[in-house]
């Protein structure tokens, strides 16, 4: 029996799963980084995308790989231009609008669960931060990949 790809469902299976832990390691890879430096490696970064692209170019249908491909950037581009512009916006550091937009990639057809989950690792994640380092509560910087991954890997993973 052939897959959508052409290729026999057993080599489509393998490589599928093959993609998604190579995803999963780049995540982690990325939140461990983010976790110690407070920095975004945007190679990583870009090795996250480039599979998380081959996987929806082999998987997915034209439309939704178009439709990750617009969230994306529509999410990259609203945060790079609205970084530092739009009162009330928390100011990034430079990889965090890409961060932002190769996880809106991720979770395209489900934006709002990931914007909801996402929302709430974050307020407990800069609570936890607040309270380690002695500050009123939510009134520490945070890692924003962290709880931003976490969130997109369990909407990516379940949905």
């Amino acid at each position: 029996m052939e897959g959508l790809t052409g290729i026999p469902t057993a080599a489509t299976d393998w490589l599928g799963a093959l993609l998604t832990s190579g995803m999963v390691v780049a995540s982690s890879r990325l939140f461990l980084i983010d976790l110690r430096k407070l920095e975004i490696e945007l190679e990583t970064l870009a090795a996250l995308f480039a599979l998380a692209f081959l996987h929806s170019c082999l998987f997915a249908a034209l439309f939704d790989t178009i439709l990750r491909l617009l969230s994306g950037v529509l999410f990259w581009a609203a945060l790079s231009l609205g970084n530092g512009r739009i009162p009330g916006l928390a100011k990034f550091g430079a990889g965090g609008p890409a961060l932002i937009g190769v996880v809106a990639f991720l979770v395209a057809p489900a934006i709002l669960f990931w914007a909801v989950l996402s929302c709430a690792f974050m307020l407990a994640t800069c609570a936890w931060y607040s309270i380690l380092r002695g500050k009123r509560l939510f009134r520490s910087l945070f890692p924003a990949a962290p709880p931003s991954l976490a969130a997109a890997l369990c909407v990516y993973m379940f949905h």
